[in-house]
């Protein structure tokens, strides 16, 4: 728990970030379904962040000072983490966590000290709340009894005697209330366990004493209550001691709770979910060099013992190469003894476990190495992560990737893999890729991020005409991935002979016209994708001509991302004809393309198609002209539920025309009309369309300049002062 006292030993600029005052910068980050938009401030930017810092160097700034960059090729939660590093991060801030770490481990240092007695109650307060003091309780009572008596000098002296003298009368209370506890007291601090009401039933005076059996069973109801309440109090109180364990590490005590709880009958489903999955991420087993061996080795004890776990989350934990090695030896049904048996001792006795994320933790090569010698002979593991977070990478690299490559040709339970961001290289990532022809289980699998080439495009290609499980395949280049035209070409000759494969994202590979060309045949011919991401590929007016012509004899794809392609008007068009024709796609991404009047086609063919159900324009200049036929298009369409116009300049006149239509609309439910300078104009308008529309349930409306509160009769909709980036981020 984090203690409010000890946060002035630091100083930084979190306030405004997340306040958000006096923002000059919208950043823009990864690809729909999930971009978002984050509010920063350039002289922070400018000053932490390079990358940041060139690109605000080329942008200019808008009618309303506010810079707007795009980094389509960086993920959201990479972008958070950059930015609150830019704003927070400090040696001071490392000075607070160690100081706040030295505490819990050896609260001696303040309770000891001559000082103690003279902090501030609140300083005491936040110590107080500590989850994870090193303290029996008892010790720290006394310590509060000492500076209560420093704090109060003018106190009775003698008040002990006084206690003393009524203790006698005070246990005849708990006696008579029937609280006392029901165990025997080892502690000064008494158990706060219930074993009944303090309250008997009321007695039936109506009832005869010729009535016996009714009595009885009365008297059999009310006892049956009285424990069931009783049980349910204790579950209540087991529940609050396994929090209290759990977050002092003490694992298997909490363990031994859980299985008491869900031996009660009054146990919920959430206490079988608490039983079963562990969320463990940013607990830090290593920190300043320092490992945490009694933490993992408490883990340990719980794994040998307890059947229940399935899942285990381990996510940014700092496990660190030996911790990953420990882990990789146990499911590799190895026994290591380190100071006690270890970790990976344990994970080879348990044989429930089957979710595994270990994203975040340094593993290195090393550890990589290990961890693909276990997935060798396990036989229970479904899922595994290995992802990177900014702060720390995996770096597997090309020899951790050849192992796992190696254990993915003999593992027969692994569906889900997640290796982003690991360095893989091209003889680690070529590897990977033939193990693909062999491997019979896995369906998804990510390998964004790790600087793979157009010859382990080449390779990828090659495993999908001989690979014949695989569903969901990932590409997305976040840094690294430039599998190019040549990668592309590869690609797309194999999808027209895969039947399994239904989701692939492609986004900033730099597939070029050359590699949508053969793409677009490849969608003519293939009959299994769904879902398909070629995002920020600089694909231009003749990919969008190409891929359009595929879309109007593709009969498969239901989802298609095209955002930050550089379409234009002609790519809008062509695509706006092949809607009129198509009878499968239902969400169609086609911001940051430069449609401008294409948007015109695009709203006729929407008259027309009646499959469609979300669509997304933001960042398109559509102006007034766009809002206007776009409009239109909403009072005919009866199946479009999602429609995303923010940031194309619709001005009043096109925010009036789309509050007229929101007056007969009857299926949108979701509008982004943030960053148009609709003005008090459209607002108007957009207010009196509020009070007749009655199936939108969210309407966002940042930055258009409107000085009063929308509101509206329908009590499902929710006006939101951000942009739909913006909300889903909050």
């Amino acid at each position: 728990m984090t203690m409010e006292f000890f946060k002035k030993l630091s100083s930084d600029l979190t306030n405004l970030l997340e306040n958000g005052e006096n923002y000059d910068v919208l950043i823009e980050a990864s690809q729909m379904p999930n971009r978002q938009i984050f509010k920063a401030h350039s002289i922070i930017l400018n000053s932490r962040c390079f990358y940041l810092r060139e690109k605000l160097s080329k942008t200019f700034y808008n009618k309303k000072n506010i810079k707007k960059i795009s980094v389509p090729n960086i993920s959201i939660t990479i972008l958070e983490i950059i930015i609150t590093i830019g704003f927070e991060y400090d040696n001071f801030k490392d000075l607070q966590i160690f100081c706040n770490n030295i505490i819990a481990k050896h609260p001696n240092f303040i309770f000891d000290s001559e000082d103690f007695v003279n902090i501030s109650e609140s300083a005491l307060v936040s110590l107080l709340k500590l989850d994870n003091l090193n303290m029996e309780e008892g010790k720290i009572w006394d310590q509060v009894i000492r500076w209560g008596i420093a704090q109060n000098p003018d106190l009775d002296s003698n008040i002990a005697h006084d206690v003393m003298d009524k203790l006698p009368n005070l246990w005849k209370d708990i006696m008579s209330k029937l609280a006392a506890p029901n165990r025997a007291i080892t502690s000064i601090i008494l158990p706060s366990r219930i074993i009944s009401n303090t309250a008997l039933p009321s007695r039936n005076s109506a009832v005869s004493s010729g009535n016996n059996t009714s009595s009885a069973t009365s008297s059999e109801t009310n006892t049956i209550n009285l424990n069931l309440s009783a049980q349910s109090k204790n579950v209540e109180n087991m529940r609050d001691e396994a929090s209290k364990y759990f977050s002092r590490r003490e694992y298997l005590k909490a363990a031994e709770l859980f299985e008491e709880i869900l031996e009660n009958s009054q146990h919920s489903s959430k206490d079988q979910e608490n039983a079963s999955k562990w969320n463990l991420s940013f607990i830090r087993f290593e920190e300043y060099g320092i490992y945490d061996l009694d933490g993992i080795n408490e883990l340990t004890k719980v794994l040998c013992k307890n059947t229940m776990l399935t899942s285990l989350n381990l996510y940014r934990s700092n496990i660190g190469i030996e911790g990953g090695k420990l882990l990789a030896d146990a499911l590799y049904k190895n026994t290591i003894s380190e100071g006690g048996k270890s970790l990976a001792d344990a994970l080879c006795k348990n044989s429930t476990f089957k979710d595994l994320d270990l994203s975040s933790n340094q593993l290195g090569s090393e550890g990589g190495k290990s961890l693909a010698d276990a997935l060798y002979k396990n036989t229970t593991l479904t899922y595994l992560n290995l992802r990177h977070n900014v702060l720390g990478w995996n770096n597997l690299g090309s020899e951790g990737g050849k192992a796992l490559a190696y254990a993915l040709y003999k593992n027969t339970t692994l569906t889900s893999l997640f290796l982003d961001h690991i360095k893989l290289g091209l003889e680690g990532g070529k590897s990977l890729t033939n193990a693909l022809c062999k491997n019979s289980t896995l369906k998804d699998l990510d390998l964004s991020s790790n600087e793979l080439g157009s010859e382990e495009g080449k390779a990828l290609a090659d495993a999908l005409y001989k690979n014949t499980t695989l569903t969901s395949l990932n590409l997305y280049n976040l840094t690294n991935n430039k599998l190019g035209s040549e990668g592309g070409k590869t690609l797309a000759d194999a999808l027209c002979k895969n039947t399994s494969l239904t989701s692939l994202n492609l986004c900033g590979n730099d597939l070029g016209t050359e590699g949508e060309k053969v793409l677009a045949d490849a969608l003519c011919k293939n009959n299994a994708l769904t879902s398909l991401n070629l995002g920020s590929n600089n694909l231009g007016s003749k990919g969008g001509k190409s891929l359009a012509n595929a879309l109007c004899k593709n009969t498969t794809l239901t989802s298609w991302n095209l955002y930050g392609n550089n379409l234009g008007f002609e790519g809008g068009k062509a695509l706006a004809n092949a809607l009129c024709k198509n009878i499968k796609l239902t969400s169609l991404n086609l911001s940051f393309n430069k449609l401008t009047k294409g948007v015109k086609a695009l709203a006729n063919a929407l008259c027309k198609n009646n499959m469609l159900t979300s669509l997304n324009l933001n960042s398109n200049y559509l102006g007034p002209e766009g809002g206007k036929a776009l409009a239109d298009t909403l009072c005919k369409n009866n199946t479009l539920k999602d429609l995303d116009l923010q940031d194309c300049e619709l001005e009043s006149e096109g925010g009036i025309a789309l509050a007229n239509a929101l007056c007969k609309n009857i299926t949108l439910t979701s509008l982004d009309i943030a960053e148009n300078y609709l003005r008090s104009e459209g607002g108007k308008a957009l207010a009196n369309a509020l009070y007749k529309n009655t199936t939108l349930t969210r309407l966002y409306v940042r930055d258009n300049f409107i000085h009063f509160e929308l509101k509206s009769n329908n009590q499902n909709l929710e006006i939101l002062q951000c942009s739909k980036d913006e909300y889903f981020f909050l």
